[in-house]
């Protein structure tokens, strides 16, 4: 298919992964389900995954919104397009690394669908630093500033979340991680 097809099917199946977004099925005839390689499009994957949200933060800012508002706007709809996939590790790390006594414990903990007292407060205290942070910087920028300052993270973000990946190894063997494939080197 060449580089620029493999790349476009990364970029897609990647937004899949890290999003609600729908992708078309074509991008992922064939696929395996492991994203060893496609990782290498997460962080353009997380720029588009943020456009809509930086676009509402751009409009609200030119609209001279409350800063506020914009921010719980913001990371509303950042929730909504991604799911929450993001808040549901968070929780269940929270509630793992909270409520387990042994590394077994915990990682029972972490695959239970509840939400635990760690896990709530984690959550808020998630919620009301990123809404309390984008609320501080969004009157700095521009509305445009604003907006790019939002894709900017959102790409960091996403890069980090490889690096992170490829420097520890999976929690278990048949967690979500392991069934993902370690991210390529190259």
């Amino acid at each position: 298919m060449g580089f620029v097809g493999d790349f476009c099917d990364d970029v897609a199946r990647s937004i899949g992964f890290l999003s609600r977004i729908p992708m078309p099925a074509r991008h992922f005839e064939g696929y395996d389900g492991r994203l060893s390689r496609a990782v290498r499009a997460f962080p353009l994957a997380g720029l588009l995954i943020a456009l809509p949200s930086a676009a509402v933060a751009m409009a609200l800012m030119a609209l001279q919104a409350s800063s506020l508002f914009a921010a719980f706007v913001v990371v509303a709809i950042q929730a909504l397009v991604t799911g929450a996939l993001h808040e549901d590790g968070l929780g269940d790390t929270a509630d793992g690394f909270g409520g387990g006594r042994d590394r077994e414990a915990a990682l029972a903990i972490m695959k239970d669908s509840r939400i635990g007292t760690y896990a709530a407060v984690a959550l808020i205290l998630s919620f009301g630093l990123r809404v309390s942070a984008l609320a501080s910087i969004l009157p700095l920028f521009s509305p445009l500033g604003a907006a790019m300052a939002i894709l900017g993270a959102a790409c960091l973000s996403r890069a980090a979340m490889v690096w992170h990946w490829s420097s520890l190894p999976p929690a278990r063997s048949g967690g979500v991680a392991a069934a993902a494939g370690a991210p390529e080197p190259a």
